[in-house]
C-alpha cells in the first residue's frame, strides 16, 4: 500500500493511478475530402535554351538558310540528346506513387467516402 504523498508523485510521473487516458476528439468527422486544392507543379529546369538561341540566331544572321548553320544545329541536338538521357535516368529513379492534384482528384471521384456505417 502506498503512502498519499507517494501516489501523487507517483501519479504526477505518471506511473500511478488508474486513471483512463483523455478521450481525443477531433474537432472534423477523420474523412478524405472530396478533392484536393490544386497546385502547382514545380518549373523545372528548360534544358538546351542556349543552343536553341544560338541555333536561331545564326538562322536570322544567315537569312534563315539552315545550311550555314550546321555546327549550332549539332550541338543543340547533341544538347537534346543529353537531356533526353538524363530525364530517362531521373524517371527511373524517381518515386512513382508522387500523383499530382489533378490525379488524386480523379481518384477520389473514383473511389469515393463511405460515409454510412457498416
Amino acid at each position: 500500500m502506498v503512502g498519499p504523498v507517494a501516489a501523487s508523485f507517483l501519479s504526477r510521473l505518471g506511473l500511478g493511478g488508474h486513471k483512463r487516458p483523455p478521450r481525443v476528439r477531433p474537432s472534423r468527422p477523420l474523412v478524405l475530402a472530396s478533392r484536393v486544392q490544386e497546385r502547382r507543379q514545380e518549373q523545372t529546369e528548360r534544358p538546351c535554351v542556349m543552343e536553341m538561341m544560338g541555333l536561331m540566331s545564326c538562322w536570322k544572321k544567315n537569312e534563315f538558310n539552315s545550311d550555314l548553320c550546321t555546327e549550332e544545329f549539332q550541338a543543340f541536338r547533341a544538347c537534346l540528346a543529353a537531356a533526353e538521357k538524363q530525364f530517362m535516368k531521373q524517371q527511373s529513379v524517381e518515386y512513382i506513387h508522387n500523383l499530382s492534384s489533378k490525379q488524386v482528384n480523379r481518384l477520389l471521384r473514383r473511389f469515393p467516402n463511405i460515409t454510412h456505417e457498416i
